[in-house]
């Protein structure tokens, strides 16, 4: 047989069958450290079998909270009126035409903001383009100063 492990508690309480316990006998005489764990396992249950039993304190056991009766009826009357008056808020909403076309005021603001994006925007294109502009212009002038003081230096010949 192989070690007993999980099957300590079934040895000692009596939960195998014969042939088992006989078996797990013949292996305790054999195995000095199952044997350690049986004899670690007894006196942890003797501990245990010692200890009187309680019943827990009365008021943990059986104290409930109990909801406000002055507000528990309240709530139960008034969550489904209001999710009733809610949901018929937001039909309407939903099926009136003006939610879904907007009105000449929307159109002319929209229409309004999209221009000064557009005007940002290009402002934005125009300041880029003159900025890689500049450094072109300050990247030839310093290759044509370089070139110039290139000519001017001595020939190492």
């Amino acid at each position: 047989m192989s070690h007993l492990g999980e099957r300590i508690a079934d040895y000692l309480v009596g939960e195998m069958t014969k042939a088992e316990a006989a078996e797990a006998s013949e292996h305790l005489r054999q195995c000095s450290d199952c044997s350690k764990q049986v004899e670690a396992f007894k006196r942890t249950l003797a501990m245990l079998q010692s200890v009187p039993d309680r019943e827990p304190p009365r008021p943990l056991v059986f104290e409930v909270e109990q909801p406000k009766p002055s507000m528990a009826w309240l709530w139960r009357w008034a969550s489904p009126a209001l999710a009733a008056v809610a949901a018929s808020i937001l039909t309407v909403m939903l099926m009136s035409p003006s939610a879904s076309e907007p009105s000449a005021g929307t159109q002319a603001w929209l229409a309004a903001e999209l221009q000064k994006r557009d005007q940002a925007y290009a402002a934005d294109i125009a300041f880029r383009q003159k900025q890689e502009l500049l450094a072109e212009k300050e990247k030839l002038e310093t290759a044509t100063a370089i070139q110039m003081l290139a000519q001017r230096l001595p020939s190492g010949d």
